[in-house]
């Protein structure tokens, strides 16, 4: 629950905020997203992971790209094209 409300826009966390992992839509059991179309797999589980790095690093984006092993300006261009804001990960306005 703690990672659909960080990835909710807004006030109100809607069924696209919850991750894939804790859907059950009764079409796939505990052994996985089977019932996915790859490229839907693929983009969902990308934008997971770029949420748990800006959750592990605060929204710093140099970190988060060598962590990842990319540059800057496509973790940039990633990060916007999941709809997610490095910004919404700081704590306090600065980073940790």
């Amino acid at each position: 629950m703690e990672r659909a409300v960080l990835r909710a826009k807004g006030d109100t966390v809607r069924e696209v905020d919850v991750p894939t992992s804790g859907k059950h839509d009764g079409r796939r059991g505990a052994a996985g997203h089977f019932h996915l179309p790859l490229r839907e797999f693929l983009k969902g589980a990308e934008r997971d992971y770029l949420a748990q790095l800006l959750t592990q690093y605060h929204g710093g984006i140099a970190r988060c790209a060598r962590h990842a092993s990319v540059d800057q300006a496509t973790l940039h261009r990633k990060i916007k094209a999941h709809g997610l804001r490095a910004d919404e990960y700081r704590q306090n306005g600065r980073m940790h």
